[in-house]
């Protein structure tokens, strides 16, 4: 029989013997197991930001309404961003959006130098109706020249330089100047629809308005919040760039409202809308 000291020494005995067990099996080492102990919430943080580390935001440029209009796609993060764009596009547009891009267009190649980027297509692209060919070539030009090393644009079909397309003349690298009758009279390019942002709001496009003065309203549902103008670098027939702030005291959706006021009576002229989520 065992005195009171011995049985309390082999208890002890068990009870590290138990936990030395439970320490070897089951789960493998930084296996997430199940039940409330499994930390379910770090686990789908970590595989949101697994994914946003192995994606990047890419813009192109699709049409709305036949103008041009920019766009933010997720695609597989990689150094080179112009191709990135160039895929993004030739992928086809978002919802709400529409391309005059034929359908299998595919991108061999796009190279960037003193400037200018060439780009070398599939000859699909040249399949499309005549119509379209300007917003075609605009859709490329803008998501190219999105870039500050790209100030214009050199096109190939399958690797041979393209002159002209339907009754368009390549005979120079292209510029967005060239198509502005693609572009929208105001044109905003930061913040896109449905963006989410933080106040101050940062607005910035180009427009081609009336001694180049809008007028910026923000709705929160019916109500007005911001009523204010503000002028771009150019107008009257020469395009220029804005950008300025707008501070906010609310968060949730909101809409920008820009439009142009006519010279005659005020009434809004061009007016764009641009539906955000302001965050807290």
């Amino acid at each position: 029989m065992l005195s009171n000291s011995d049985a309390m020494t082999k208890r002890a005995l068990l009870s590290v013997a138990v936990v030395v067990l439970a320490g070897c099996g089951g789960a493998e080492p930084n296996a997430v197991t199940s039940g409330p102990s499994a930390g379910t919430g770090t686990s789908t943080t970590s595989t949101a930001s697994e994914t946003a580390a192995r994606t990047m935001s890419a813009r192109a440029y699709f049409l709305r309404d036949g103008m041009v209009a920019a766009s933010e796609a997720q695609v597989p993060r990689s150094p080179a961003v112009a191709r990135a764009a160039l895929e993004a596009l030739l992928a086809g547009p978002p919802p709400g959006l529409a391309s005059a891009i034929p359908a299998g267009t595919r991108l061999h190649d796009v190279s960037i130098a003193d400037g200018v980027a060439t780009v070398d297509l599939s000859h699909e692209f040249a399949a499309g109706d005549a119509t379209t060919a300007r917003a075609r070539l605009a859709q490329v030009v803008y998501t190219l020249t999105q870039f500050s090393s790209v100030d214009g644009v050199v096109l190939e079909l399958d690797g041979k330089p393209l002159p002209t397309l339907d009754e368009v003349v390549l005979d120079r690298p292209q510029t967005r100047a060239d198509y502005d009758d693609q572009t929208p009279i105001i044109f905003v390019e930061t913040p896109l629809p449905g963006d989410h942002v933080s106040s101050p709001i940062r607005l910035a496009g180009t427009s081609n308005v009336y001694e180049a003065n809008m007028h910026l309203d923000v709705y929160q549902g019916e109500n007005k919040i911001v009523d204010t103008f503000f002028s771009a670098s150019s107008g009257s027939g020469e395009r220029g760039t804005f950008e300025t702030s707008v501070p906010l005291d609310v968060t949730g959706p909101v809409r920008i409202v820009l439009y142009a006021p006519s010279a005659e009576d005020g009434t809004p002229q061009h007016l764009v809308e641009v539906p955000v989520d302001v965050a807290g």
